[in-house]
């Protein structure tokens, strides 16, 4: 059940323009760094692990667009489609995780393929030092979806998929999220320093299980609120216009 359900998410993720969009812009901007001639000026500032370092911030980057166009509303593309969530006899945690699954598979996919493109398309780019950005994804990620889960039933909105629309997440909606990333930024950059003063791996190996603790945490609150508000969110989204 899992399966489908994830899969009839990615469906409608790659159905969605604002996604597709959202997926090509990195590579867009990696493509316009390498005309400017940017590795260069990269490998002056930042040494021969200047790739890794891009990456971190495309980490930080990719996360925080697709957190705000698509976790923090995550259910306000589904319209009346929401009505199915409730009323079918499979648990709501099934729901969300799936609808985590998708946006997690899709986000990885993306930065998967921007990894290749850096260390294969810019010139002296190197791989070493790539435990940063592969450390770093997974926990902004992670975090990223808990917060999207509790801000969505929060601050829910009526989404359209179509560009010309100007839909946008609540302003406190954003401010949250917002301030979450860039809490759990501070928090690794605190963690990556340590690291280098240490000279151990061990500390940012540690980032991905302390997003899955976050997200693990935020779990029971977010069943437990979507299950106590399901009037007040069938009333925001599943309206028909």
């Amino acid at each position: 059940t899992l399966l489908l359900l994830t899969l009839k998410e990615l469906r409608l993720l790659y159905a969605n323009p604002r996604t597709r969009l959202l997926f090509a812009v990195p590579f867009f901007l990696l493509i316009l760094l390498k005309i400017v001639g940017a590795p260069q000026l990269l490998a002056y500032l930042a040494g021969e692990r200047w790739a890794t370092t891009l990456l971190a911030v495309l980490a930080a980057y990719l996360v925080t667009m697709l957190a705000a166009q698509l976790f923090a509303n995550g259910l306000g593309y589904e319209g009346p489609a929401l009505l199915l969530t409730f009323i079918t006899p499979q648990p709501l945690w099934l729901a969300i995780a799936a609808r985590n699954l998708a946006q997690g598979a899709i986000a990885t996919l993306q930065f998967g393929l921007l990894t290749l493109l850096t260390l294969t398309a810019l010139p002296s780019a190197s791989a070493a030092g790539l435990e940063l950005p592969w450390t770093l994804f997974p926990y902004l990620l992670l975090v990223a979806l808990a917060a999207g889960n509790q801000l969505t039933q929060r601050y829910p909105r009526r989404f359209s998929a179509a560009l010309e629309r100007k839909d946008r997440v609540a302003p406190a909606a954003t401010a949250w999220l917002f301030a979450t990333l860039a809490g759990a930024g501070a928090l690794a950059t605190a963690l990556w320093r340590l690291s280098i003063a240490v000279e151990s791996s061990w500390l940012l190996a540690s980032l991905p299980l302390l997003g899955a603790l976050v997200y693990g945490a935020s779990l029971p609150a977010t069943l437990r609120h979507m299950e106590q508000h399901k009037g007040a969110l069938m009333a925001a989204i599943a309206r028909r216009d």
